[in-house]
């Protein structure tokens, strides 16, 4: 197996892993109330965020898959469209988390929650995603720095996991 196609299996694999993992992750809080109707939204910005993030991981699905099948054509077209749902998931989640600020004073917890998920999330998010496209032509970083804008939104989701699913408090990381 050459070195693309064994790229392109390899992401499409972590890209499914990335989908269960956002779907498992927001099923608590977000996907088990929308569906059953009790749903309420912190944030005007959150169904769009939602929206824009799944098809992003969906879009890092398809693309290496686009590749192994050579349509080449398809793949630039779906990067285009990508770029426009990553500056719309950017923008929605910076828009959430200003929703999110703290409406009482000294609610630091609130404040550094925002900081860690914007330098840990957008921050590598963005940038990540900006030099993707400079080097699109050159697969390999093309490749990495896709992976890197991805994995970055990752955190979020798993973080409900531990949370949600295993139980450990949201104080476990100290004050």
């Amino acid at each position: 197996m050459d070195r693309i196609r064994t790229d392109a299996v390899a992401v499409s694999a972590v890209a499914i892993v990335f989908l269960v993992v956002a779907v498992i992750g927001f099923t608590p809080r977000y996907f088990g109330p929308l569906f059953a109707g009790g749903y309420q939204s912190p944030s005007a910005w959150m169904h769009v965020h939602v929206i824009s993030s799944l098809l992003w991981l969906m879009v890092f699905l398809v693309q290496p898959l686009l590749i192994l099948r050579k349509n080449f054509d398809r793949h630039r077209l779906v990067g285009r469209a990508g770029l426009l749902i990553a500056v719309m998931t950017a923008l929605t989640g910076i828009a959430i988390q200003l929703d999110l600020l703290p409406v009482v004073p000294g609610d630091t917890g609130n404040v550094a929650a925002f900081t860690a998920r914007f330098t840990a999330g957008l921050g590598i998010f963005i940038p990540a995603v900006a030099f993707a496209v400079v080097y699109r032509r050159r697969t390999a970083w093309h490749l990495r720095l896709m992976y890197l804008a991805t994995m970055s939104l990752m955190p979020s989701p798993f973080g409900r996991i531990l949370i949600h699913y295993l139980g450990i408090p949201l104080d476990a990381a100290g004050p």
